[in-house]
């Protein structure tokens, strides 16, 4: 399913998921490298239509809780990654002109519950 903004505002996204869109995504945007958002169970995926480009040529990384992306020689792009996200299972494959980065949902720890208000 592609993200759409209204489900933003639904009270089952987690905070930081959505700064993570509403702040972060705006400023990664640049021309020649449109991209799509896709949500599901397990995380979200990123699309990024690179036509012409090799994998060779895409420098992709994670530093400080962000996803850096480099195209030969043009400025890099950052993506602050919000606690929602596990960064240390982040994969990445081109295909077809098109790189996908799948971002998988970070596990909810064991020890967080809900608190009543009374």
């Amino acid at each position: 399913m592609i993200l759409a903004p209204h489900l933003m505002n639904s009270r089952n996204w987690l905070q930081d998921f959505g700064q993570f869109v509403d702040q972060s995504i705006r400023h990664f945007e640049a021309p020649g490298q449109p991209f799509r958002l896709y949500e599901h169970d397990s995380g979200w995926t990123l699309e990024f239509d690179l036509p012409g480009v090799g994998k060779d040529a895409i420098h992709l990384e994670v530093r400080d809780r962000a996803l850096l992306l480099q195209i030969d020689d043009q400025p890099s792009r950052s993506l602050p990654l919000g606690r929602s996200v596990d960064a240390s299972a982040i994969s990445a494959q081109m295909k077809d002109g098109v790189l996908q980065v799948r971002l998988p949902r970070a596990e909810t720890s064991a020890d967080t519950r809900r608190i009543e208000i009374l």
